[in-house]
Protein backbone atom coordinates (compact mmCIF):
# COMPACT_ATOMS: atom_id res chain seq x y z
CA UNK A 1 0.00 0.00 0.00
CA UNK A 2 1.30 3.57 -0.95
CA UNK A 3 2.33 5.17 2.07
CA UNK A 4 -0.33 8.31 1.31
CA UNK A 5 -3.19 5.77 0.98
CA UNK A 6 -2.01 4.21 4.57
CA UNK A 7 -1.90 7.62 6.02
CA UNK A 8 -5.12 8.25 5.33
CA UNK A 9 -7.09 5.38 5.75
CA UNK A 10 -5.60 5.36 9.29
CA UNK A 11 -7.04 9.19 9.83
CA UNK A 12 -9.90 9.69 7.51
CA UNK A 13 -13.42 7.92 8.97
CA UNK A 14 -15.63 5.72 7.07
CA UNK A 15 -18.37 7.90 7.83
CA UNK A 16 -19.40 11.17 8.23
CA UNK A 17 -22.84 11.73 9.33
CA UNK A 18 -24.61 13.70 6.40
CA UNK A 19 -27.60 16.00 8.27
CA UNK A 20 -30.39 14.75 6.33
CA UNK A 21 -29.66 11.19 7.85
CA UNK A 22 -29.07 13.05 11.47
CA UNK A 23 -32.35 14.58 11.09
CA UNK A 24 -34.20 11.67 9.78
CA UNK A 25 -32.67 9.01 12.40
CA UNK A 26 -33.27 12.09 15.13
CA UNK A 27 -37.39 12.31 13.91
CA UNK A 28 -37.61 8.75 13.74
CA UNK A 29 -36.68 8.83 17.94
CA UNK A 30 -38.91 11.79 18.55
CA UNK A 31 -41.68 9.77 17.41
CA UNK A 32 -39.80 6.89 19.66
CA UNK A 33 -38.49 4.67 17.37
CA UNK A 34 -34.78 3.92 18.71
CA UNK A 35 -33.58 1.54 16.16
CA UNK A 36 -32.03 3.49 13.77
CA UNK A 37 -30.56 5.89 16.46
CA UNK A 38 -29.35 3.03 18.24
CA UNK A 39 -27.99 1.70 14.99
CA UNK A 40 -25.98 5.33 13.93
CA UNK A 41 -24.77 5.73 17.38
CA UNK A 42 -23.19 2.72 16.99
CA UNK A 43 -21.56 3.21 13.40
CA UNK A 44 -20.74 6.80 14.56
CA UNK A 45 -19.02 5.59 17.79
CA UNK A 46 -16.52 3.35 15.64
CA UNK A 47 -15.78 5.22 12.45
CA UNK A 48 -12.89 4.49 11.45
CA UNK A 49 -14.23 0.51 10.31
CA UNK A 50 -15.42 -0.59 7.58
CA UNK A 51 -18.82 -1.17 8.11
CA UNK A 52 -21.62 -1.21 5.66
CA UNK A 53 -22.85 2.36 5.23
CA UNK A 54 -23.83 3.11 1.84
CA UNK A 55 -26.97 4.02 2.89
CA UNK A 56 -25.80 7.04 4.45
CA UNK A 57 -24.52 8.42 2.09
CA UNK A 58 -26.97 8.00 -0.43
CA UNK A 59 -29.21 11.42 -1.11
CA UNK A 60 -32.45 11.68 0.64
CA UNK A 61 -35.12 9.67 -1.07
CA UNK A 62 -38.23 12.53 -0.17
CA UNK A 63 -37.97 15.77 0.29
CA UNK A 64 -34.82 16.67 -0.96
CA UNK A 65 -34.25 19.75 -3.52
CA UNK A 66 -31.52 22.63 -4.73
CA UNK A 67 -33.80 24.93 -1.78
CA UNK A 68 -32.67 22.46 1.26
CA UNK A 69 -30.09 24.62 3.62
CA UNK A 70 -28.41 23.71 6.78
CA UNK A 71 -26.24 25.85 8.85
CA UNK A 72 -23.02 25.81 11.04
CA UNK A 73 -23.93 25.98 14.35
CA UNK A 74 -20.60 27.11 15.56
Amino acid sequence: MIQSTKLMNNNNPNIIPRNHVVEDVLNQAVNGDFEPFKSFMNLLSKPYESNEIDDYYKFPKVGYDNTYKTFCGT
